[in-house]
């Protein structure tokens, strides 16, 4: 599949011609690591060999991520350009594990980030599998391909999943960056649902909205999500799942195959015996 990474294309300065490829690319095969413990699944990192630092994977963030303001500063990394949040700031080398992403660019936004160091964004996903294990704390990049599983698209990079209500399929974002809430929804289609009891306000991504007990199942392809409650607005259209609808579960996300996998944590994901990738 030709999918290329135009999230950030107009960001970036134009490069001269003749000059050497500086498209993103991954390499390293496949590395299964630790998720850190916090509401979102979060890995440490290497940046041109220095670190660790603390980055949150968000699937919901279009582009290749975000990093902190004084962080940028301190690597004295060069400023490529601007974002609607910030400056953009190029990356020769962003590690995890054994896998190696390069040449990406990194916006700078301290709201982005919160308390962590940076963010990886969903443009990554277009370059190698996505495999995370919240069932057993620990997130694969790369790996084999899927040959089978739910068929899904891709908004800006940011993963589809179609979830079943009630008898009513719905196709929503998933961003596992989330973590106010397990499920989002427009007020017109929230209200709509057999939720139970009144609602009740709720601030959160920076509106105020409100939330109402969900007493039927959440599921994906057959499989029941931890979702318990529907929350309005949505900051996505049409809806959103974050991080806390996946409790015990482990979701894969292959670009290449437009293929996903959202099933119950078994053994945990290891990557295949090979020149190319290690346990």
């Amino acid at each position: 599949m030709k999918r290329s990474l135009l999230v950030w294309a107009s960001l970036a300065l134009a490069a001269p011609a003749g000059a050497q490829d500086m498209s993103p690319t991954a390499m390293g095969g496949c590395a299964v690591v630790p998720l850190l413990r916090a509401p979102v699944p979060a890995v440490e990192v290497t940046i041109g060999g220095k670190g660790p630092y603390r980055f949150v994977v968000d699937t919901g963030a279009p582009g290749h991520g975000r990093i902190s303001p004084k962080l940028a500063a301190e690597l004295g990394l060069p400023k490529m350009g601007a974002a609607a949040e910030g400056p953009l700031f190029g990356m020769a080398e962003v590690s995890v594990g054994g896998v190696s992403f390069k040449n990406l660019d990194l916006v700078a936004s301290q709201g982005a980030v919160g308390e962590w160091d940076g963010s990886l964004g969903s443009a990554l996903i277009e370059l190698l599998p996505l495999t995370l294990d919240y069932g057993n704390a620990r997130a694969r990049f790369g790996g084999t391909e899927l040959a089978e599983g739910l068929p899904i698209s891709f908004e800006d990079g940011v993963p589809i999943l179609p979830i079943d209500i009630a008898g009513q399929r719905f196709r929503v974002s998933f961003a596992s960056g989330e973590a106010t809430g397990a499920l989002f929804m427009d007020e017109d289609t929230a209200i709509g649902l057999p939720i139970s009891g009144e609602p009740v306000p709720r601030a959160g991504n920076g509106a105020q909205g409100a939330e109402a007990a969900l007493p039927v199942a959440v599921t994906v392809s057959g499989v029941p999500l931890t979702v318990r409650a529907v929350n309005w607005p949505s900051p996505r259209p049409r809806g959103l799942l974050g991080s806390r609808a996946m409790t015990g579960l482990s979701v894969t996300f292959d670009a290449a195959a437009q293929l996903g996998k959202v099933e119950r944590s078994g053994l945990p994901p290891r990557c295949p015996t090979s020149p190319s990738g290690t346990n």
